[in-house]
This record gives C-alpha cells, sequence and structure tokens, in this order.
C-alpha cells in the first residue's frame, strides 16, 4: 500500500494513514471506522498491526469502541468533546519567577476556556540526557499537540529540542545569551516588544515636558536589555533631545528577584544623590514594591513630585502608569501557532510580537493626603 514508507513501525505509519483520513473527513458521513478484518485486508497487514494503530488514535482522542456498533470518530460520538493535551516545558526558570507565574496563571485560563489539557515539565539542564528523558516522557502522553517553552532557552538549546521532539514547539519569550534575535527563527516565538515599551514610555515623558530622566534598563547583552536601550535613544532622537547616558543605568536582569531588588536599590541611590537628580523614572513594573520601600525610607530623594512609569509584562494595574504586553494576547498567540504548526506538519520558525498598552494607575487603589486626612480623622 502507498500509506508504506519505511518510516518508524508499520502500526505507527497506518496510524498516519488512517488519522490522515480522518482529518480528510474520508469516514465523516458514517462516523465510524471500517471493521478491524476490514482494515487489515484493504492496507494488506495483520490484525494485530490494526490493533497497534487503533491504539495509537485511542489514545489520540480521535477514536473510540462502543460496543456492539464499533470504532467511532470522537468528532461524531454525541455529547463528546475531544480534548487537546499541550506539554509546558519550563528551563531555567526561578520558580518564584514573576514572568513564569503570570504565564502559567494565564496558559491554566486560556486551557479551561478550550477544554485543553496541560502537562507541566522542566528541563533540568541542557544535557542530551535530560532532553532525552524530556522525550521519553512526552512520548508516554496521549501524543500532545504541541509544546509551549518558557523559560531561559538559548539558541543552541532550541536547537537540540527542535531536532530531538517532533511536536510543534513555540516558545514565549524572548531567546537569551545573545544581543540580537536571529533571522530566522529556531522555533517559532510569541514576544512582547521591548523596543517598542521603552520607546513609549521615554517618548511619553518628553512629551510631558521632562528631560532628567532615570532609566533602569537590562543588560546589554541579552536582547530585551538592548532593545531597551534602543528604544530610548531612538525617542530621545525623534524628539532632538540629548540623550544623558548617566541617567540610563543596566540592571544585571532579574533572574534572582532579591539580588535584583537589591541591586536596583544600589541604582536608585545612584541615580537620585547626582547633583541634578531626575525629574522622572522608568523602571522594571516587577519591582515596583523596591520602588515603594526606598520612597517611603528615602522621601528626600524619591519625592512625591517625581513622575514614575514603568516597563511591564504582565497587564496588571498598578498605584502608577505602565506601559505592558498582554500576557492573554502571548498565550493565545502561542496556541494558534501550535496549532498551525500542527495542521501543517512542520516546525514554521514563525515569530510574532504582541502589541503593547499603556495602563494607567490604579486611582482605586490610591488614597491622597485629603482622603488620608479624612479617614485618620473618622477613625479618631
Amino acid at each position: 500500500m502507498s500509506f508504506r514508507t519505511g518510516n518508524g513501525p508499520l502500526y505507527e505509519e497506518l496510524a498516519r494513514e488512517l488519522r490522515n483520513r480522518i482529518e480528510a473527513g474520508q469516514y465523516s458521513e458514517s462516523g465510524y471506522l471500517p471493521q478491524e478484518r476490514s482494515l487489515a485486508k484493504e492496507f494488506s497487514v495483520s490484525r494485530n498491526t490494526v490493533r497497534g494503530a487503533l491504539e495509537t488514535l485511542r489514545q489520540e482522542r480521535l477514536i473510540k469502541t462502543i460496543q456492539g456498533k464499533g470504532i467511532m470518530l470522537l468528532d461524531s460520538a454525541p455529547g463528546e468533546e475531544k480534548i487537546c493535551e499541550y506539554v509546558v516545558l519550563s528551563f531555567n526558570t526561578p520558580t518564584l519567577s514573576q514572568f513564569l507565574l503570570v504565564m502559567l496563571h494565564e496558559l491554566e485560563y486560556q486551557a479551561k476556556k478550550h477544554n485543553t489539557e496541560l502537562i507541566y515539565m522542566s528541563l533540568p539542564s541542557d544535557s542530551e540526557e535530560d532532553i532525552m528523558a524530556v522525550q521519553r516522557r512526552i512520548k508516554k502522553r496521549n501524543t500532545p499537540l504541541g509544546i509551549v517553552l518558557v523559560g531561559r532557552y538559548t539558541c543552541p538549546l532550541l536547537e537540540k529540542l527542535r531536532q530531538a521532539l517532533p511536536q510543534p514547539l513555540v516558545l514565549i519569550g524572548d531567546v537569551y545569551g545573545t544581543d540580537s534575535r536571529p533571522a530566522e527563527a529556531v522555533v517559532s516565538q510569541v514576544v512582547g516588544n521591548d523596543y517598542d515599551k521603552m520607546y513609549q514610555a521615554v517618548d511619553l515623558l518628553l512629551e510631558r515636558g521632562f528631560s532628567k530622566i532615570g532609566i533602569v534598563g537590562g543588560p546589554l547583552e541579552e536582547i530585551w536589555g538592548k532593545a531597551y536601550y534602543e528604544g530610548c535613544r531612538a525617542a530621545f532622537t525623534e524628539h532632538r533631545k540629548n540623550f544623558l547616558e548617566e541617567y540610563y543605568l543596566f540592571s544585571p536582569g532579574y533572574q534572582n528577584l532579591e539580588e535584583a531588588s537589591r541591586s536596583f536599590t544600589k541604582m536608585l541611590i545612584q541615580l537620585f544623590q547626582y547633583e541634578e537628580p531626575p525629574e522622572a523614572l522608568i523602571f522594571p513594573a516587577e519591582l515596583s514594591a523596591t520602588v515603594q520601600i526606598f520612597r517611603k525610607f528615602n522621601p528626600e530623594l524619591l519625592h512625591e513630585n517625581i513622575e514614575l512609569l514603568g516597563i511591564a509584562f504582565d497587564a496588571c494595574r498598578r498605584d502608577f502608569p505602565c506601559i505592558s504586553s498582554d500576557p492573554a494576547e502571548m498565550v493565545q498567540e502561542a496556541l494558534s501557532l501550535l496549532t498551525l504548526e500542527h495542521e501543517q506538519r512542520s516546525h514554521l520558525g514563525e515569530r510574532r510580537f504582541t502589541k503593547n498598552s499603556f495602563l494607567p494607575e490604579n486611582v482605586s487603589q490610591k488614597l491622597n493626603k485629603a482622603q488620608n486626612k479624612q479617614r485618620e480623622e473618622t477613625l479618631a
């Protein structure tokens, strides 16, 4: 039969042929596959081979055996809804990483909406042994439709995963260990537009008349850190304003939030002890608690007249304005890419950027001085 390619066990090749026929609608009129005996005769294979192929399709939840009726397509079964399964594979990501927590929360939310099951796995290292262990674990699942990657992945590691895992792969976020993206993505990606975030933030403050703007960016050796820096310079150039390098500080990154907070505090002290301190501050919103603590204990440095503007990835309303990407859009785009790669049965290597939004401060959670005084008088 033409379905034989010589690649893999015969039952897997038969399962692939039957799957293609099901997806093409060949059996949609009756809603049933032919009986085992008929399939064995049609494809000139043993009934054991047919049973192996049917078991594969059963694990993929494409078919269901109904006693006395036959092999029913699940899409045709009344009241049955096929459940998709995706693997979420994290690598080198701290347990309490804000980015990880936000993305996992959004993945769970989207999964419930679409009757999708998520299987969580972690990749301990980039060794061949650990990659093969993940490969074996995935093979034991019901053939997941795709794999969502979250964490600090490098291009060489993504290349290894693409070769080891046949399922569609989509990375949420940028690759690490490089200051520029490859012209062609190693795997499909969904990323926030960090260049545009910083450009919008600086543009907004320049429009409001601020000239001395303190900025805490990212490490220049990483894509997002370089994007922040270039977006900042572009905004100053567009406004024909001098870019004051001394007001732009490079953070070492946020792999460890406690260390990042200490480093950020030192940078705030440096900025606001200048002879001419900044009139406004742009900073990563995930370090907002550090800003609030610093302001509380150093009101003479970071006083109330200094404008605060955060750059975020979680679209949460805070007590100060933010420019943020939307995790809901990032997850939707990631699942859309996985579906597309599954349908086309190929790694597309497509890169999609999400739009940014300006989020005003959450005034409902703030109390001005008059409100504070009124509340204190009421409680007295």
